[in-house]
């Protein structure tokens, strides 16, 4: 009976050690900050078809703030 507690014991320790070193894992989301919306990009020679193609979907949208718009500006994360 104490052999088989041990065991369970060294188990499930070894299983909290695993779920312990996969939330480690880093926050890779970014806020208001690094980022270029289409303006920017359009201004470093970007096109709407090379943001599309090799940019993909926006990473945030941030607000603007005016009343007719409603989805805010696109943002995308470029590493320089």
């Amino acid at each position: 009976m104490i052999a088989a507690r041990i065991a369970y014991d060294r188990e499930t320790s070894n299983v909290s050690r695993q779920i312990e070193a996969c939330s480690s894992v880093p926050d890779l989301s970014f806020g208001p900050g690094p980022g270029l919306c289409i303006q920017e990009l359009r201004a470093r020679g970007w096109t709407l078809k090379l943001i599309e193609k090799f940019l993909g979907d926006e990473d945030r949208r941030d607000s603007i703030n005016h009343w007719a718009n409603f989805s805010g500006k696109k943002v995308y994360l470029v590493l320089a």
